[in-house]
């Protein structure tokens, strides 16, 4: 046994005060008288040898107290047999898990404070000369410097919040990257901060650790599992009209260990609630509930749907842009007939459709549409093609109406389809009548009130047919196609028909079946290209807009906030790389610096992996690192108790806590003795 304050030990020399009051009692001595001597010599014998015993007791007592007392304030240790092991290093690596899951509480108090208060009470571990470096997941990257005492203070009060998941194996082959450049030793020490989600900090059994150095696991966890948080969005209808009932579908998820009820889910559309309802989820569950809704008048509306949860709130709101009525581009190529496609879609003002004749095509007007319909096309020339291509790298919708007489090669060319003629086989064959489409194919969804086997079906002659995989919406009674849909590597889509668009080949210009087919292309091709909200786990948000040039900058405002992201502009299309770091979720618009000027709107959200809450347990921690002799895991102490803990596991082990307390025992001893026993 080693002593920290061995001065304290010359106290020790206070024994002999007890000892002088024993032997040298200066109470003054009592006449007694008594009739019968002998009768009196007999209890004075009897009470002598009593009141010995209890002074030797009390003499003993008050030796001990006063020895256990000063022995207590020397400090007494046992040292740890493995203290030498611990190094001279003075750099010390800290990772704080900052992720939004330590929103979260134990005790009433959230683990980010938590978390906070351990990192201060490291800073009593080392000398004075300690430096320390601080990671959080939004500074994984690019903090490689170490810091003195003050320095590192300041910065955790600064540290807020971050969006940004970071994987433990990548956070700590950065604190071995900092280590190995400042510190001039092997044996150094990181500590690892967290509630340690499973969902961000990746699988632990597969982390390969380096034995020089130290390595302490400080779990900071809650009490229990519980939140409950909206999963995903979608419209029932993706095209929105202005004035017409629509539906959104809301799934929210219960990860908790808990059934919750009554919760309250709101929508609101441009800071105005317009519609809520109640939901009650069982633990580890969903439940998906739908909005009825309906807007005012067109453009890009803000919304976001809420629900209350506490004590995990980042994810309670979950933001997206409605886009009410957008215009759609189309454009038309015409070959030889009659011009069935423009009629179609002039009947609605949120179509804007351009009509070309194959001799007079504004190629430039087909780097910016939606829809490009091919009517009857015989040829498609070089520059045509190269356009169509373009096109459709962009993510334009490309609809294809073959001519009576085309030429295969060069469809072939230009699409990417391999498509065979059929017409020569055909030119003595009737009209050949449509199957029923399936009432489970969701294209025709809303296009039908009942779906039967009589239902009245277009009729045509297959002049064309394809060998490319495709999902054939329409196929004649025999089996081959009359509408197939193909997408192309571009995650674009063509929508291919067998026929020609004209009378004499098929009825289909003039049957109930023509327009809500096209009008479902043409919707489709606008809001596959429409998101209604980005994720922070993605890395660019890809946005359509219209009238831009290359030399557009445009900056995300919020309020008062704004931020100009990393971006540039390819075509119609602005491509922005989400600044994840300097963002939260919420909706922002999107505006041209040089002109002030709105040009649309983008909404974000938090990565719904970090709702989930599911933890390693520090039994699992403990399991997974117990073959790890440099790993030590901490059983969910409070901060105040960690430099005593850690001391006591990596330095020696204090004694002086069990000889205060015998010294009170023993001072506890001489009261008792000295209150009931009487002489």
């Amino acid at each position: 046994m080693n002593f920290l304050f061995p001065g304290y030990l010359l106290g020790l020399g206070l024994v002999a005060l007890p000892i002088i009051i024993h032997f040298f009692n200066f109470q003054r001595a009592k006449k007694v008288y008594f009739t019968n001597v002998e009768f009196l010599r007999t209890v004075k014998e009897v009470t002598n040898s009593r009141n010995k015993l209890r002074n030797l007791l009390i003499l003993l007592a008050r030796v001990l107290f006063i020895s256990f007392l000063v022995i207590a304030f020397a400090r007494p240790i046992i040292p740890n047999k493995e203290a030498n092991s611990m190094g001279s290093s003075n750099f010390v690596s800290v990772y704080f898990d900052n992720s939004y899951s330590m929103q979260n509480e134990r005790d009433n108090r959230r683990l980010f404070d938590m978390g906070k208060n351990y990192v201060e009470k490291l800073t009593e571990l080392y000398p004075k000369n300690g430096l320390y470096q601080l990671i959080d997941n939004s500074s994984a990257g690019n903090m490689s410097f170490f810091y003195e005492k003050d320095r590192l203070l300041e910065k955790l009060s600064e540290l807020n919040f971050s969006n940004t998941g970071q994987k433990l194996e990548n956070i700590y082959s950065r604190q071995q990257e900092a280590l190995v450049n400042n510190s001039a030793y092997r044996s150094n020490h990181i500590f690892w901060i967290s509630d340690f989600q499973k969902n961000s900090i990746g699988d632990l059994s597969q982390l390969a650790l380096d034995s020089s150095n130290h390595i302490y696991l400080l779990p900071v966890q809650p009490e229990a599992k519980t939140n409950v948080f909206i999963d995903s969005l979608w419209l029932e209808t993706p095209f929105v009209k202005v004035q017409e009932n629509s539906l959104v579908n809301v799934r929210v998820m219960n990860s908790g260990e808990t059934e919750t009820n009554d919760i309250l889910l709101k929508l609101f559309i441009d800071d105005k609630q317009v519609a809520s309802s109640t939901l009650d989820i069982p633990a580890g569950s969903s439940q998906e509930v739908q909005l009825n809704f309906a807007v005012a008048d067109g453009g890009d509306k803000k919304c976001r749907v809420t629900i209350e949860d506490y004590p995990v709130t980042f994810d309670n709101d979950y933001y997206f842009i409605l886009k009410v009525a957008p215009k759609i581009k189309i454009v038309a190529i015409r070959g030889q007939g009659k011009d069935y496609i423009t009629p179609v879609y002039s009947n609605e003002s949120f179509f804007e459709i351009q009509s070309f004749g194959i001799d007079a095509v504004d190629y430039n007007a087909l780097t910016s549409v939606d829809l490009i319909v091919l009517q009857n096309l015989n040829d498609i020339d070089g520059a045509l093609q190269a356009a169509l291509n373009k096109a459709l790298q962009q993510g334009s919708t490309l609809v294809v109406f073959p001519g009576a007489r085309s030429n295969m090669a060069s469809y072939n060319a230009a699409l990417p389809l391999r498509m065979e003629w059929l017409g020569q086989k055909t030119d003595s064959v009737a009209f050949t009548g449509i199957q029923v489409p399936s009432d489970q194919n969701p294209f025709f969804e809303g296009v039908f009130e009942r779906v039967s086997q009589n239902m009245s079906m277009p009729q045509g002659l297959p002049l064309l047919r394809w060998s490319s995989v495709s999902e054939n919406l329409l196929k004649y009674k025999t089996g081959l196609p009359f509408l197939g849909q193909v997408q192309t590597s571009s995650q674009a889509e063509v929508f291919v028909f067998s026929t020609p668009l004209a009378l004499q080949f098929t009825d289909f210009p003039k049957h109930a079946l023509f327009v809500p087919t096209m009008y479902k292309i043409a919707l489709a091709s606008k809001v596959k290209s429409e998101r209604l909200a980005f994720s922070f786990n993605e890395s660019v948000a890809t946005l359509s807009m219209d009238s831009i040039s290359r030399n557009d900058i445009f900056k995300l405002v919020e309020g008062s906030f704004e931020l100009i992201p990393s971006q540039r502009v390819i075509q119609s299309q602005l491509m922005i790389n989400i600044p994840k770091a300097e963002l939260e979720a919420n909706t922002y618009d999107l505006v041209l610096t040089k002109s002030n000027e709105k040009k649309g709107k983008v909404a974000f959200n938090y990565d719904h992996q970090e709702s989930d809450l599911d933890h390693y347990s520090i039994d699992e921690l403990k399991e997974l690192f117990a073959h790890k002799k440099n790993v030590q895991v901490f059983d969910g102490i409070e901060a105040d108790d960690l430099v005593t803990e850690f001391k006591e596991k990596n330095i020696a082990t204090f004694l002086w806590r069990h000889f205060l307390v015998m010294a009170l025992l023993f001072l506890l001893m001489e009261v008792l003795i000295i209150r009931f026993w009487k002489s």
